[in-house]
């Protein structure tokens, strides 16, 4: 199967399933604008930023340094791509719906990805 067929099966394959309303990609939605909240976020990212920087000597001994033997660009794509997939299984767990195959929290749904691209299933 060619890369361009098997990207299309992917799209294809994550195209949302809405049952009863009208198709909606939340990915393609614009949010509301921002209201004001209860806490900064600012503050906590440093402090998570300085955590991080104590874990890296503690386990490396040494901080984070340039030219260091490693590709930097694959180390932050890869960790990118983590990202997206954590971000979108928070997504799939807190809203749940099994729409016909496509939920972390339904016991029966699983996806795939092999010679025919991406695909859900749900046995529940």
């Amino acid at each position: 199967m060619s890369e361009s067929k098997l990207w299309a099966k992917i799209k294809a394959a994550l195209q949302p399933r809405v049952t009863g309303r009208d198709e909606i990609n939340l990915a393609a939605t614009h949010q509301p604008p921002p209201k004001p909240g209860r806490e900064d976020v600012g503050p906590m990212v440093l402090a998570d930023i300085q955590a991080r920087i104590d874990m890296g000597i503690e386990k490396h001994g040494v901080p984070l340094q340039t030219h260091n033997g490693r590709d930097p660009l694959w180390d932050a794509y890869q960790e990118a791509i983590d990202l997206c997939m954590y971000l979108r299984q928070a997504i799939m767990e807190r809203d749940g719906e099994c729409n016909g195959g496509q939920s972390a929290l339904c016991p029966g749904c699983k996806v795939t990805v092999g010679g025919e691209g991406v695909k859900w299933q749900c046995k529940a």
